[in-house]
């Protein structure tokens, strides 16, 4: 369970068609990761302003890799995975979930409500297991995934050249958005020692 899908009890309970509708195209989503592995990946990149590796190799480790570690359904391995994600990085035990008030934010009945179905059936409708088995290797995933989504090495390499471009446009504005904030606290304690100055001489 490496990320949570989560909005407030109140807006569920006040907009439930809408909140039906948000938890159903969630589900789609997550459905779109694996029938189209390759494309998913991409758009993972492109949203992310990464690297298409990134993208291909996210995708690869949190749909095969670690398991089927994203899914609309919680289930008792969800859980586990999540409670060693907390001993892996020596989470202090005041941050982590309890299973004593796992009810107070996990409630599978918008799954229902969303007419989700089950992840296990949809699994098998598409033989995930058959196409994507546990413990593949990554060279194979991204063979398999480039042949569902018919991607040539040519594709391959325009993709990974755009979204390099992309990483890179993110990178400047997360750059220039540092140096404004630096420029404005700058700027901010310059006018606080000139004010403190100025009351000090009076």
């Amino acid at each position: 369970m490496c990320c949570v899908y989560a909005m407030q009890q109140d807006f569920a309970k006040e907009h439930e068609e809408l909140a039906k509708r948000l938890v159903l195209a969630h589900g789609l989503a997550i459905q779109y990761m694996y029938l189209h592995p390759y494309n998913a990946s991409m758009i993972f990149a492109d949203a992310f302003g990464t690297t298409q590796i990134v993208g291909l190799r996210t995708m690869y480790m949190k749909c095969v890799k670690e398991g089927r570690t994203i899914t609309w359904e919680f289930s008792e391995d969800n859980i586990k995975n999540r409670f060693a994600q907390y001993d892996k990085f020596n989470i202090d035990p005041k941050q982590r979930t309890s299973l004593d008030t796992l009810e107070e934010f996990c409630n599978p009945e918008w799954v229902e409500k969303a007419s989700l179905g089950s992840f296990e059936v949809f699994a098998k409708s598409i033989d995930l297991d058959g196409n994507f088995p546990l413990g593949m290797e990554y060279e194979e995933w991204l063979k398999k995934a480039m042949e569902i989504d018919h991607i040539t090495d040519e594709q391959l390499t325009r993709d990974a050249a755009k979204a390099a471009e992309g990483h890179e446009a993110q990178l400047k504005a997360e750059q220039e958005a540092r140096d404004k904030k630096a420029a404005e606290q700058a700027a901010e304690k310059a006018a606080e020692t000139t004010a403190a100055q100025s009351d000090h001489k009076h």
